[in-house]
């Protein structure tokens, strides 16, 4: 009786945890994103060879593209005389980014 007992404990329990069985790992909302995804999104993004516009490098382009109209706009509004100059602000994060 004792052996009856224990097989339908064990098979109530197979029974209950079968639809667990085989499924991927979700994410639960407010749990952290798994650091490997996390990490193989950030190698995408900077990817050189990433050239939609949510990348890293394209994203550069275009405002080093609009920096260079407003600083090419300011020259053309100063006129011939005026002193004209530009101050770089030069810390670590713009020497990491130098492409040397």
């Amino acid at each position: 009786m004792l052996r009856r007992v224990s097989l339908i404990w064990v098979l109530c329990g197979l029974i209950v945890s079968a639809p667990v069985w085989g499924q991927d790992a979700r994410t639960v909302a407010g749990e952290p994103a798994n650091l490997q995804t996390t990490k193989d999104a950030l190698i995408a993004y900077v990817s050189p060879s990433c050239k939609t516009e949510n990348c890293y490098w394209p994203q550069i382009d275009k405002q080093t593209e609009l920096a260079m109209r407003y600083l090419k706009a300011s020259v053309k509004a100063a006129g011939d005389a005026s002193k004209l100059a530009v101050v770089l602000d030069i810390d670590e994060t713009s020497l990491s980014n130098w492409a040397v």
